[in-house]
């Protein structure tokens, strides 16, 4: 193969990765725990080219691929690292050459200081060694002493955020913002407390490390009801987020919609669903079982002592039948008295809602009715014995349990349209029927 017909040819990242896949497959099984510069001078390259490159323009290539990497590892080693640059050169991305960099450590200007004497007085050891002795050895000075170069890293420090502030209005950093579609607002924060930190970095001047650190402090410092406020945005700006998307992945066949929603990680989850059913200052719902307390509580008890979750379950389950029944008892009182306690916010915080926003609750929340004290209330109630139900249970009393539910979804229903009727004859007509 003669090198003239591989001037004129250009290196692709295809040509790079066939070359260092041919460079591992040439490594001898000798050659492979030896040093770089040993086992490449074993290298035959006549073996590692291909068309249309020769030898000598193989050779040259790695060399100048090496320029740009550490030789302290072995060349398998070395060979993986440059395959994923290539294939990788957004994980790879380097900082900017006038980024100012960070100071070091106050130990660091100890050792930058005595090294080379320490060094010199000792040149069997190796650096490694040095480095150790010489942290042992600011470890052990006195505090009055350290406070030389404790002074030396604060001014350090100072200078470093000088230098970061005159970089950040040098070089804006570009927003990191999403390709969305024609028409969809961009994908907003993970939450209200992000919200918050964001639009807090934007009218701030300082680094945006410390920004976001003192807006972290302030987040802390600031009241339920002012969270909420954020809190009520951002669901506000998801809610919309997600129904533009959704509206326009209708333009698609149902094959496309599939790949887009999940593209843009827009599955409609029940997660989803309650968030958006979830009103805000609306109370949480307590655990309504006391079985469901128990096992909340003992999976954290466990979590070190068992750490694998199905384990930690099923041996909760175990303790779960083990209780005596005035020990269930005590948690299914304890169930009891948060559902009343939750009842009661319930409807406090109902009556605070305006009549149209009551409607809409109790059509999004049909679950929930059975919780509100009005004249509508129906007379269901769970059985202390529904957290009883499990995989023992018989047909029957599953049969009897689902009939029982099924009566009891049909008498909700019927009330909210009542309710949003306004008619209490339509009422007593309906329950005159069922």
């Amino acid at each position: 193969m003669d090198e003239s017909g591989s001037e004129g040819a250009e290196w692709t990242q295809e040509h790079f990765l066939l070359l260092f896949a041919r460079i591992k497959s040439s490594i001898q099984d000798p050659d492979r725990t030896l040093a770089y510069s040993q086992s490449l001078k074993n290298m035959d390259w006549k073996e590692v080219a291909f068309s249309p490159f020769s030898a000598e323009a193989c050779q040259q290539k790695w060399t100048d691929v090496m320029h740009k990497l550490s030789k302290t590892r072995t060349l398998t080693e070395l060979v993986n690292v440059a395959e994923d640059i290539v294939s990788n050169p957004a994980k790879n991305y380097k900082a900017h050459p006038e980024h100012p960099k960070r100071p070091p450590p106050p130990n660091a200007f100890f050792i930058k200081e005595h090294s080379t004497a320490y060094q010199m007085k000792h040149p069997n050891l190796s650096r490694q060694m040095v480095l150790k002795k010489l942290v042992r050895k600011y470890n052990k000075l006195p505090a009055e002493e350290k406070n030389k170069y404790l002074d030396k890293h604060k001014q350090a420090s100072m200078e470093y955020k000088e230098a970061m502030q005159m970089f950040s209005k040098r070089y804006k950093p570009s927003q990191k913002t999403t390709e969305t579609p024609e028409g969809v607002s961009p994908k907003p924060v993970l939450s209200g407390y992000h919200l918050f930190c964001q639009e807090q970095c934007s009218s701030t001047s300082t680094v945006r490390g410390d920004s976001f650190a003192q807006s972290a402090k302030r987040w802390q410092t600031m009241s339920d009801k002012q969270k909420e406020v954020y809190n009520q945005r951002h669901e506000e700006l998801l809610s919309q987020y997600l129904d533009e998307m959704n509206q326009y992945s209708q333009k698609f066949s149902k094959v496309k919609q599939r790949e887009f929603l999940k593209e843009y990680r827009i599955a409609k989850t029940m997660t989803d669903q309650k968030r958006k059913n979830k009103f805000p200052g609306e109370p949480e719902m307590p655990n309504r079982f006391g079985r469901t307390i128990f096992y909340k509580q003992q999976m954290l008890l466990l979590c070190k002592k068992v750490p694998n979750s199905r384990e930690r379950l099923s041996t909760v389950n175990k303790l779960w039948k083990s209780l005596q029944p005035e020990e269930k008892q005590r948690y299914k009182m304890q169930a009891s008295e948060e559902v009343v306690r939750y009842s009661m916010e319930l409807q406090n915080w109902f009556e605070t809602l305006p009549e149209e926003q009551q409607v809409i609750f109790w059509t999004k929340n049909p679950m929930k009715v059975k919780y509100l004290k009005c004249e509508e209330q129906l007379t269901y109630r769970p059985s202390d014995s529904e957290d009883e139900l499990t995989q023992d249970s018989t047909d029957g009393e599953l049969e009897e349990f689902c009939k029982g539910n099924a009566r009891w979804h049909l008498e909700t229903r019927v009330a909210i349209d009542c309710y949003c009727l306004n008619s209490a004859a339509k009422m007593d007509a309906y329950r005159n029927g069922l």
